[in-house]
C-alpha cells in the first residue's frame, strides 16, 4: 500500500550533493556530522557521514534523535534518494524513517528529499452541506454526484463565489458540471479534504500521486494557497520526469517552480 493513503506530507526540503559535507542553508556545516537548525520537525533529524578508504568511499546515515523510539514503529519521515542523469532526476532510492530509527547506508555523492510524514485524519464527508436548504450543491462528474457545502466553497474558491453570486445556470440548478476537467469523483473529494479549514492553517503539501489533480482543481477554481503549495511540492517531487514539471510553468503560472528550475539548470550546467 502506498504510504500516503495513511499519510500527508507536511514539511519537505531538499539536500543537494552531499559528498562529506552537508552545505545546505539550513544545515550545521560539518564533515562527520549535521543537524538541522532550525525548529521546524526536521531538528530531530541527525546526519551522519562516514568517511573510508582513504575518502575514496563515504556514506551518510540519517537518525531521529528527537522523538523517541515509538512502539508502534510510526514512520516519520519518506526520504528520496536521487542523482542527476542524462539530464534528468533519477531516483535511486525510496526510503521510510520511523520514529526513533535510523536509516540504511546512502552511498555518496548523492542528493534527497526529506518529507515529514503525518498520520493522516479520516474526514468521512468533506465539505458537508449545512442544515439550510439552500446550501446544497451538487457536484456532477460522469454518473457519480456529490452534495457539498456552496457556502464553504464559497469561502475559499473566487469562481464558485462569483457563479453561484450571479443569475447563472449554476446558481438557479444548484448543480455545477466538471466533466470538462479530466478528473474523477475520487479525486475532486481529495481537492474538498485538502481545502478544508485545517488544511489553510496548518502545514500540508499535496504528495507525488495527487499533486497534478490538486494542481488542476486549484487552478480551475482559482484557489490560489494550494496552488502554491502544490508548485512547492513539484520542485521536490522528482518522482515526475523533470521535464514533464517544467511543461507546467508557463501553463499553470507557477513562478516559484520556474525560479527553482531556472537556479537549478544553472547550477548544473556550471558544475560540469
Amino acid at each position: 500500500m502506498d504510504i500516503f493513503y495513511n499519510y500527508i506530507i507536511v514539511d519537505e526540503k531538499t539536500i543537494n550533493n552531499i559528498n562529506g559535507r552537508l552545505t545546505n542553508a539550513k544545515c550545521s556545516e560539518l564533515t562527520s556530522n549535521s543537524t538541522f537548525i532550525d525548529s521546524t520537525p526536521f531538528a530531530s533529524l541527525k546526519f551522519d557521514i562516514t568517511i573510508i578508504n582513504f575518502g575514496h568511499y563515504r556514506s551518510l546515515v540519517v537518525s531521529d534523535i528527537g522523538t523517541g523510539v515509538s512502539r508502534s514503529s510510526e514512520p516519520l519521515a519518506q526520504l528520496i534518494v536521487w542523482e542527476w542523469s542524462q539530464g534528468t532526476q533519477f531516483v535511486k532510492n525510496k526510503i521510510i524513517l520511523k520514529k526513533g530509527g535510523t536509516t540504511e547506508k546512502i552511498t555518496c555523492p548523492t542528493s534527497i528529499v526529506i518529507r515529514i510524514l503525518k498520520k493522516r485524519e479520516v474526514i468521512e464527508k468533506p465539505c458537508p452541506p449545512l442544515s439550510s436548504p439552500d446550501d446544497d450543491l451538487t457536484v456532477l462528474i460522469g454518473n457519480d454526484r456529490l452534495v457539498v457545502s456552496a457556502h464553504q466553497l464559497m469561502s475559499v474558491s473566487p469562481m464558485i463565489n462569483r457563479m453561484l453570486s450571479v443569475d447563472m445556470k449554476e446558481k438557479q440548478q444548484r448543480m455545477i458540471n466538471l466533466d470538462g476537467l479530466g478528473v474523477s469523483m475520487e479525486q475532486f473529494v481529495d481537492f474538498l479534504e485538502a481545502i478544508t479549514i485545517p488544511s489553510i492553517h496548518y502545514p500540508f503539501f499535496p504528495n507525488p500521486k495527487n499533486v497534478l489533480d490538486l494542481l488542476k482543481l486549484s487552478d480551475y477554481f482559482q484557489v490560489d494557497w494550494l496552488k502554491g503549495r502544490c508548485g512547492v511540492h513539484l520542485v521536490n517531487c522528482v518522482e515526475i520526469p523533470f521535464v514533464e514539471r517544467f511543461l507546467l510553468v508557463e501553463r499553470y503560472r507557477l513562478d516559484i517552480l520556474k525560479e527553482c528550475f531556472s537556479r537549478m539548470l544553472t547550477e548544473l550546467t556550471n558544475s560540469k
